[in-house]
Formats: C-alpha cells, structure tokens, sequence
C-alpha cells in the first residue's frame, strides 16, 4: 500500500466523519503547515494559532472536498496560507479557538500541530541561512508564498491550484522573487567592508 493511497483512505474516512481519520491528517501534514504559516508570519505563536484555525476551518469543511492525496495537500495549505495571511494582516492577537468542536452531535478534539524546531532556530546555525531567512522576509506575502511552496516541493501547477492564481503567474512571481533575492544575498563587495587596522595604528 502506497502512502497516497493510506492518506487517501485517511480523507475518505474523514469525509465521513471520522475524527481519528482526521487526526492523522493533521498529524501528517502538520510540520508542513507550520513552515508555511511560520514563512508568512515569522511568530511562532501566531503560526500556531494560524495553523489550529486552518485545520478547524478545514474539518468542518472535509464533507464538501473531493479529491486525491495531491489536491488535499494542496487544499489544505491553501486554507493554511489564507489563516496565515489573515493573522499576518492583523496586528491585534485573537484569542486561541478551541480544539474541541462539534460535528453532527459528537465532539471531537483535534491536535495541535507540534511545530518541532523552528526555521529560525534552523536558520541560525548558518551564516547563509540567517541571510536566506531575512531575505525571504522582505519578500511580499505573495512572492513568499510561492517561493515557500516551492521550497517545500510544489509543482507550479499545485501552487497555483493552492493559491488560487494561473500557472502563468506563479512564473512570474517565482521570477521576480528570486530576482529579489539573488540581489539580497550577493556577496557584499570586499571594498564595502571595514578595512582592518594597520599596523601603525595597533598597539
């Protein structure tokens, strides 16, 4: 049995009303929704409440999706990146929804994505990884959202299917994104840095 076909199997349980189904959907994807709700928020905590809202509104929207593994990731994160955008655009913090929610007079209660190491933390174990993050941070909500998807293995059809967009702008997005970065992380000229002391002037 292929692992498509087990979280296949997880959606068509889910879709039925199967919590634990569910569960394991969200236990699945969840280190991959956090890195894009940390990409477009860059708060940890905000990524998480982002992350708890994104599998709430998905839950309750499970008995309307029909697809395959492939467009349930790509649904998924589409909600994932619109609770990200809508916690970005806010400065006021909302209060933590609960886990716990209601569906057809049964309660469930659903996991809390358990984020692990933070991209920051990752990032600071590298020069280049600091500066890759700081340049990904000056990148508009959009371009870092497709170069984020991108980094986490989307095809640029998925992407657009995940943002909503045509594939003809994921290019172009991904384009001056990059151009964008290439231009943040190039090497700092040797002649811009501080000169060293001389000799004359040591001691």
């Amino acid at each position: 049995m292929t692992k498509d076909t087990t979280v296949e199997q997880w959606i068509a349980a889910a879709r039925k009303g199967d919590g634990d189904a569910f569960n394991r959907l969200v236990e699945h994807y969840q280190g991959l929704a956090f890195h894009v709700a940390w990409q477009q928020i860059r708060n940890s905590d905000e990524a998480m409440d982002a992350c708890q809202e994104a599998m709430l509104s998905a839950w309750r929207a499970m008995p309307r999706f029909e697809g395959n593994a492939t467009g349930f990731r790509s649904w998924l994160m589409r909600i994932v990146v619109n609770a990200s955008r809508d916690r970005w655009r806010y400065e006021h913090r909302r209060p933590r929804a609960s886990l716990e929610v209601e569906r057809d007079g049964e309660t469930y209660v659903l996991p809390v994505p358990a984020p692990g190491p933070s991209p920051q933390d990752v990032a600071e174990q590298a020069e280049l990884g600091g500066r890759l993050e700081e340049a990904l941070a000056t990148l508009s909500p959009d371009h870092r959202a497709v170069v984020l998807l991108d980094q986490a293995g989307f095809a640029y059809a998925e992407i657009a299917q995940t943002l909503g967009i045509e594939v003809g702008t994921v290019k172009s997005r991904m384009s001056r994104a990059r151009a964008h970065l290439r231009q943040r992380l190039r090497p700092v000229p040797a002649m811009e840095a501080e000169p060293a002391p001389s000799a004359e002037r040591s001691g």
